[in-house]
Order: C-alpha cells, then structure tokens, then sequence
C-alpha cells in the first residue's frame, strides 16, 4: 500500500492558490491513474486506486495547512501504512514554478505543513515532492505570496511539472527504489526540459 498526500488548503477561496500545488499535484495524479472511489475520513478527502496491482490512497487533508498532520497519522494509524510507503507533495518557495524535486527526507525548511507533519508522525523521514511556486514577488509578504492565485499559464506549467514527473507513481509500485525515482525525476525537472 501507498500514501501519497497533497497538501493545501480547503474551500473555494484557497483553488488554484500557490500553497495547493499539493492538492492540484495529487489532481494530476488522479487524472493519470484514476480512483475507484473516494469518500471524506480522516478530515481529508480520500480517494482510492490500485496501480501496478497496489493499493493507493491519495489524500488531501482537510484540516488547513498547518494542522495538515493531524489527517495523515489518522489515515496511517488506520491503515497500519509504515513511513516507508508515505509520500506528501507540496509548494516550495525556494524553487522556481516549472521546477520539481523528489526527496526522501529532511527538516521542514520553514513549511508549515511540513512542520505539522514531522510532529504528528514524530520523524523527518517521509519522502516528499517539493513543487516549486517561486519566491514572493516584491510587493508580496510570504504570506500573501502563497495564499495568491496561479495565473492561467502559471498553472499550466505547474500541471506540465508534474506530468513530467507521473511515472514515478508506476515505478515506486513496481519496487522501484527512491534513489532511482529521485535520480530519474530530479534530473528531468532541473534541467528545463518541462516545456511541453
């Protein structure tokens, strides 16, 4: 079984913001390898799918960003999921938009949904995909930068991101290892070849 998770924030008000590159991730995924089912537990919405023969469930925690921990330890616990098979998909300000990176652990780097996450399931060592949003224009403050709205072409090419890097999902169900995956993927997102 796999977890694979996107962060964000719930309600209209927050769709196509730059802190739910998570949630609009985990749609791409979706629209890849499509879902059974899908219910809301967990304080997340749920969807169900099988890839490769495995089980995956995709969440998006419904809990707002920085309590975002909260919905993937119920989810875990629930499921008796080990670290191992979690991956949380996220926005990172470092990276420029059109930029992606595969990691397999680490601090929280300032995310407060990370943050939330590293104290729910008390260990940095989840794998993560961080999704690149940019930094804060000049007249932004951090949090007005994440909480604004992708333009149209902007949000173009951060779904173009993420297809470039969709396969992984097929090879971490075949046994594929994360260094692999992050080897093949890094590579493809930090040389500029996401154009099309």
């Amino acid at each position: 079984m796999k977890v694979v998770v996107g962060l964000g924030n719930p309600g209209s008000e927050y769709a196509n913001t730059r802190h739910n590159a998570g949630f609009l991730a985990v749609d791409v995924l979706l629209e890849k390898y499509g879902w059974e089912k899908t219910k809301n537990e967990f304080n997340g919405e749920v969807y169900f799918s099988q890839v490769n023969g495995e089980k995956v469930y995709f969440l998006k925690p419904l809990t707002f960003m920085n309590n975002s921990g909260q919905a993937i330890q119920a989810l875990m616990n629930y499921y008796k999921v080990p670290l191992t098979d979690l991956i949380v998909l996220y926005d990172e300000k470092d990276f420029p938009l059109g930029r992606a990176q595969f990691k397999e652990q680490g601090s929280s780097g300032g995310h407060n949904g990370i943050k939330s996450i590293v104290q729910s399931l008390n260990s940095q060592g989840f794998k993560r995909l961080r999704i690149g949003i940019g930094q804060p224009q000049a007249h932004y403050s951090l949090v007005d930068w994440v909480l604004s709205k992708f333009s149209k072409d902007e949000l173009a090419t951060l779904k173009s991101t993420v297809n470039q890097v969709v396969m992984f999902l097929e090879d971490w169900t075949k046994g594929e290892g994360f260094d692999k995956i992050m080897s093949k993927y890094n590579y493809l997102v930090t040389k500029g070849e996401n154009n099309g």
